[in-house]
This record gives structure tokens, sequence and C-alpha cells, in this order.
């Protein structure tokens, strides 16, 4: 009986055998391997080895099929740390008190344009910044001159192992990249040839996502991060202390402090009869309610509505002397809330309700519970009723964070003419 041996090309077999070690290489973990030419300086724009003193010899590799492991492992360039400074990842949070949270995000914005950096983003008073990572320390000790620092801190982390082995398993992936071309070029059979560029395929992905990943870690390196919160300078007073006292009853009960306050205790749930009796009585008050609020309480002499977003709409109307103007009042009032509370005035303007009555908007920037808040008042002094012997002073309070206070602002102030009730229950 006689043996019949089946000739197989050259070429094919290489294509299995060298298929065979690079499944195999690509199983092995990566600092296993015998590399030589892991130089990893890398520019931190691209974020890539600046130099490939192992490509010749890997090109040379894929043809040949054979390396010098003696030569790899004995190569300086396999202790990169030996020879490179170490590389770190700088960022600082930074919590600072200012008197005005604009100007101080614009000085900021100005310092780190003037160092070489950009402003990455600026959520309401909170600023992340990216500055050159050789100026972190200029930028941080200038910060106590934007305001007060409430709260700090540091960080550095050593990132030179990652980075090393990220551009390790990088040359590694792109090695066998490159074998599994050179197959390419010799292999006969369809299967080889769809096999091949499956791999290919796959390395390509990884190398790709490889080569994302060292870029980011090269930007944080290149830019360190610093991120800062700004708080307005005023110090919210416990209400009803001493240095919150004024002399006049109801501007004591004005203010954010009391809008948080009230509209925390408020049962949101209960609906109520939109011609409630009081309401119809002469004197009551009245409001039309703009557009995205929805009534939750009205009395005799108050109505609050509120937003999804939290802002807050609330009318009342409080007894004072007759014998004082709009003028006097609002002077009162402005003199209590910015000397003896610490408000910041953004602006004020003359207003008139839609029965012809002269009043007074003032828009204050405030800082409560750790939220800073945009306040607008607005004033109205309205004529003595005959069936009264007492003056009233009618105040419209909104309240809100921003965006929702810009977003809502010119509804409000709309509605803060005299009007029929037309809640949204």
């Amino acid at each position: 009986m006689s043996m019949r041996i089946v000739p197989v090309g050259r070429a094919a077999a290489a294509v299995a055998l060298l298929w065979a070690a690079v499944l195999t290489g690509c199983m092995e973990p990566y600092y296993s391997r015998p590399m030589t030419g892991l130089v990893l300086p890398v520019d931190p724009m691209a974020g890539e080895p600046a130099g490939n003193a192992a490509s010749s010899e890997l090109s040379a590799l894929s043809g040949s099929g054979s390396t010098d492991g003696a030569d790899a492992a004995s190569s300086p360039a396999t202790n990169p740390s030996a020879h490179q400074p170490r590389l770190m990842v700088y960022s600082a949070r930074f919590e600072l008190s200012v008197p005005n949270i604009d100007e101080a995000v614009d000085q900021l914005a100005t310092r780190v344009g003037q160092m070489g950096g950009y402003v990455e983003s600026r959520e309401n008073a909170r600023v992340v910044c990216r500055v050159p990572a050789e100026v972190f320390s200029e930028l941080v000790d200038s910060l106590p001159s934007l305001g007060a620092i409430v709260n700090q801190t540091l960080s550095s982390q050593d990132v030179t192992r990652a980075h090393r082995d990220l551009g390790l398993r990088l040359e590694t992936m792109e090695w066998s990249r490159r074998r599994i071309l050179a197959l390419l070029e010799r292999a006969e059979k369809i299967e080889d040839v769809l096999r091949l560029e499956e791999e290919l395929r796959r390395l390509t992905e990884e190398i790709e996502r490889l080569q994302g990943d060292l870029r980011c870690l090269s930007e944080q390196i290149a830019y360190s991060t610093i991120e800062v919160l700004f708080r307005n300078a005023a110090v919210t007073p416990s209400m009803g202390g001493p240095s919150t006292h004024s002399p006049f009853a109801w501007v004591n009960q004005v203010g954010v402090e009391y809008v948080l306050a009230a509209f925390d205790s408020l049962e949101m749930s209960a609906e109520e009869n939109p011609l409630t009796p009081a309401l119809l009585l002469p004197g009551g008050v009245s409001l039309d309610v703009p557009e995205g609020f929805v009534l939750v309480e009205r009395q005799r002499d108050q109505i609050k509505a509120v937003s999804p977003d939290e802002s807050k709409l609330w009318l009342r109307e409080f007894p004072a002397t007759n014998r004082a103007d709009l003028v006097f009042w609002s002077e009162a009032l402005k003199n209590h809330l910015i000397h003896r509370r610490g408000y910041t005035l953004i602006e004020q303007r003359p207003v008139r309700d839609g029965s012809g009555l002269d009043g007074l908007e003032l828009h204050f920037e405030v800082a409560s519970r750790g939220i800073a808040y945009r306040y607008l008042v607005t004033l109205y002094v309205p004529d003595r009723p005959f069936w009264s012997s007492q003056g009233k002073i009618r105040v419209v309070e909104f309240l809100a964070p921003e965006p929702a206070f810009a977003r809502h602002l010119q509804l409000v102030r709309r509605s803060t003419a005299p009007g029929t009730i037309e809640g949204r229950l």
C-alpha cells in the first residue's frame, strides 16, 4: 500500500504558519514581546510617538519572519523611564467669593487667553478652563486676585506608565498590522485573503482606538484643567437677625430668603377654586399668570405661582403709611437689600402697570443656599381706596436661577399689571 503526499504551495503554508504566529502573538501580553525602538517622547498636540526606531526593523521582520530577541531585550529603549521625565496631569477646583460674578468670569477668561489657554465651558457661575501645564502654577497663584478663596482642591496624577503602556500596545498592534499586510500580498487562496482582511479590520479599529486614547492622555498632560465656581460675595444672613432689621415692617418680609422659605413650605398638590370669594371682594390682588407657570396658592392679599424649572413668582400687598411715595419706599428697600443684606443691584427701571400706575423694577443678584439667583422685585404704591384709612404697597417678586430667569423674564414683566387670574391647574 503506497501513501500519496499532496504538495502544498509555499505561499499557502507561509500564510498558515504566519497566521498562527500572529494570532498567538496577539494573545500574548504585550510586555512579554521582545520589542525595540519603544521610545516614548510625545508631541502634546499630536499625541503620537515622535519617532519609531523600530519601523525598519519591523518591516524587515515582516519580510523575513525572524527577530533578534537578545538585541531587543538589551535595548535601552525598553526602559524609557530611565531617560524620560515623569508625565503628570494637573487639575484644580476652586470656589471663589467675588463682588461681581460676570466681571470675575471675564477677568479669568482674559487671563487664561493671555497664558495660551482657553475656556472649555461655562455653566452659569461655573467655569472650566484649560491652560498649558507650564503655566498651571502661575494661574493658580493668581486666582486670589479675583476674589476670596472659599474652597480649593489641587491634584496631580503620574501617568508616565499609562502613557508608556499605551505606546507599547500601539506599536505592537501596528507591528501586527504590518505582518498581516505582508501576508496579504502573498496570499493565494480566497479563504486566506478573507480571514486576513477580517484580522486587518480588527487591528485597524484597535489601532485607531489606541491612537485616540493616546491623544486624549497627551492633551491632558499638555493642558491642565482648572475649574472655578464663582459665588457672590454677599453673605446671606439669617432672617430676622439684628443686622437685617429695617424700621419698616414690610421691608423685613421681602427678599430671596423669604421667597424660598415661603415656597418650601407650600403644598403644591391642592387644587383651589379659581373664583375664591375673597378674591372677588374689593381690593383683592389679581395677577395674569405668565405662560409656563401654575398657581399654587391664592389669598386676598397674595398670589403664588411656580414653573417646572422652580422659578417662583409672588405677588403681595402690605399695609403701609400713605404719607410715603414710590421714591421713598424704593430707596428704603434698596438701602436694606444692598447695605444690610449684601444684595448686588444690577439695574433698575421705571415701569407702569395696565391701569397707568407708576412703579419701579429692581434687578438684583444674590447667592442663597449655595446657589446664585437673579431676583426681580417690582414696587407699586396704589392710591388708598376710599374704604380704607391705610395705604398699601404692592410687591411683585420673581426669583430664579440662570438661565431660567432669562427665559421667563419678559413674560413675568407683562404679568405684573393687574388683571384677571388665569392660572392653569
